[in-house]
Parts: C-alpha cells; structure tokens; sequence
C-alpha cells in the first residue's frame, strides 16, 4: 500500500497535478487496483453514476446526426454509398452538425439469385461481405463519421433518432425515403462546399514505404481495371490499355494496374509484364492511399471511380461514357454538367477530369498528352 502511494507521489511530480486528477477519473471509470474495483463495484451497486450518465448521454446526442442508409432501398455499390456519405455531410453542415453517426440497415427482404440481374451475378452470399469488406471501410474514409453501427434485421429505428433531426430527413419506421436522382444530387454538389473523403494516415505511410521500395524515380499512373461479370459492355478493353501502359513507359511514367477484385487472381497474362497492385483489391482504405500516392489515377465507368471525384487530394481521370447496350450507363450520366466545363464536374478539382470519351488508345493518349501540359 505504502509503496503504491509512494509511486503516485513519483508520478504527480513529474506529470503534474493535472495528471493526477485525470488519472483518478479514469480509475473511477475503469479501476484498475483492487481497492478500486471494491469500492466503484459498490457505488454502481447503490446506482450512484445513474444521475451522471443521462446527462452525458443527452448532451451527445444532441452534438451528433443519425445518418441511416437502408440496404432493402439502396443499392450495395461504391457509387452510390460513396454519393451518401457526402451527401449527409452536407445535409449536416447546413444544420450545424459535422459529427455524423451511420446506421447501415441490412436488407430483410431474401432475394432469390435469379431474381434480378446484380445479385445472380454477385450472389446472394456476397451481400454481406460487400457490407463489412467495401461500405463499412468506405466510413472511416470520411473524418465527418465519428461511428458506425449495422442494425440488426428488424430492430426499430423511431426509439434511435427520438424526435431529433437526421438523414434522411424524417427517416423513420414508416417512411424511408429514397436518396435524391442524380439531377437533385449535382445541384447539391454544385452549391455546397463539402470536405469529401481523404486516405488514412497509416495507409499513406503504407503505400509511400511500397511507392520507395520500387526503387524508381518515375511517376506512378494508375489503372483501375473493370472486369466484372455484371453490365460487361462496361469492362475495359485490356488490349487498349496495355497499349496504353507500355506508351507510358516510353514517356518514363510507372503505370500501376488494380485489377477488378473479382478477377484478381485470374488476370489477362499481359497484364503481368506490368506493375500490379492487388492489395488494393480488398482494402478500401490501402486503395485510397495509393490513388493519392499517384501522379494521375485512371477509371473507366467503374464505381469505384467515385472515391476518388469525391477526394480533393486525388488527381484522376474518369472516363464515363454512354454505352448503349449497358445496363445502367446506356445514357450520359447527369451527375456531369458539361455546359459549366466540358472535362470536369462541377464541384471537383481542377486536376479532376470527366470524360465521356470510350477506352481507345487514341482517346487515352489523347487525355494524358493534354493533362500532362497543365498538371504533370
């Protein structure tokens, strides 16, 4: 005992008096010795912290907006999700609140794999795996979302936001709404500041240590890769862009592939005489770091596209183009406003391009050559 007192004494000499009283708060909250737990185990015993906790618990429910996106509505996607996120951001910033907390309500409804078009290619089976493996690590990417939460299937929503502002607004047990249409989504984009997504700082440590360990004064230019077996008119046609890759070269840039996840381990064998970054394959974060990490970071009508439009920090090139045999980008997509600038959407960066351009090596190179003048 006396010997404990004695090293107390040591410590507040020489962290100060302030120490110490934090440190008794945090023995009070979590006891660590022995008498410690004796005596708070007592005092929760006569509910002597009951007062305490409803005012605490008030005070931060009132600092924080509920943010809920409900899977039987929306769709399990990087576009989509991504849009939200920021999307609550701003709903949040015009009502005083930037400290969000997202509730992911999982579907309850079962599908049957032949039911629509995206889960007979997905699986039933993927669906929640997408949740903890690509939304779920989409959150910490936003400094705005300070927790999250999945639901369980059926759980209440009206006893969580308890008459209080969240989004979507008036979301309750009797009424989901449905997130805006593209059109709605741009003019929002358009007229509001947001600060987007940014890449953890352990990622960034991550992917320099990799970018140095190559050895190689060159820079790094991207190359998202879409081979997936849902909407195929979408993939990219590898033939193209490896002729693209090896232009690169000639230029002395080090392009860098990210395969599509789904054929990670089943890639084109010409894609191997190349650079290839499969960890960013299943790591959400990691592959934010890395499009940050690069000079130029490319994207063809892949959803995944998204992360990068909504992160000022991230320079890119996205080629969206209409394809009439598409299942969902047989028309131009409207989140582009080409009567403001024809190769940049309205609330991105200036080294943010949009173009409706399809994946030829003329069109490729035809980009680069005119983003190298201003940017590289």
């Amino acid at each position: 005992m006396i010997k404990g007192f004695q090293e107390v004494a040591i410590k507040i000499k020489k962290k100060g008096v302030s120490w110490f009283f934090k440190r008794l708060a945090l023995e009070f909250r979590s006891p660590y010795y022995p008498i410690s737990k004796k005596l708070v185990s007592f005092l929760v015993k006569i509910k002597f912290f009951h007062l305490t906790s409803v005012a605490g618990s008030q005070k931060l429910n009132a600092d924080n907006l509920n943010v809920f996106y409900d899977l039987n509505i929306e769709p399990n996607t990087f576009g989509d999700f991504i849009s939200f996120l920021v999307e609550a951001e701003i709903f949040g910033n015009q009502h005083d609140k930037n400290k969000l907390f997202l509730w992911i309500i999982p579907k309850e409804i079962e599908i049957q794999e032949d039911d629509d078009d995206f889960t007979k290619i997905v699986g039933v089976h993927n669906w929640e795996w997408r949740i903890c493996n690509m939304l779920v690590p989409m959150i910490s990417l936003h400094p705005n979302f300070i927790g999250h939460a999945v639901l369980p299937k059926g759980a209440p929503i009206n006893p969580i936001v308890n008459n209080d502002l969240r989004y979507p607004d008036g979301f309750s047990d009797n009424y989901r709404p449905r997130l805006p249409d593209y059109l709605v989504r741009r003019e929002s984009y358009k007229n509001n500041s947001f600060k987007g997504l940014s890449a953890p700082l352990s990622g960034k440590k991550y992917v320099s240590d990799w970018s140095k360990s190559l050895d190689c004064n060159q820079k790094l230019i991207s190359i998202t890769i879409r081979d997936y077996g849902f909407d195929p008119s979408r993939n990219c046609n590898i033939g193209e862009w490896l002729k693209f890759a090896d232009w690169l070269e000639t230029k002395h840039y080090k392009p860098v592939f990210v395969p599509d996840a789904g054929s990670a381990w089943g890639l084109d064998n010409r894609l191997k005489s190349h650079l290839i970054f499969r960890e960013a394959c299943w790591n959400v974060p990691l592959k934010m770091a890395l499009n940050e990490e690069c000079a130029l970071n490319y994207f063809y009508s892949n959803g995944c596209a998204f992360i990068a439009i909504f992160n000022k920090n991230v320079p890119s090139i996205v080629m969206m183009p209409a394809l009439g045999d598409s299942i969902v980008s047989s028309e131009p997509t409207i989140i582009h406003d080409p009567e403001i600038d024809p190769r940049r959407l309205a609330f991105a960066e200036q080294n943010q391009w949009w173009s409706t351009k399809i994946d030829t090596f003329e069109n490729l190179t035809e980009e680069f050559l005119e983003y190298e003048k201003l940017y590289l």
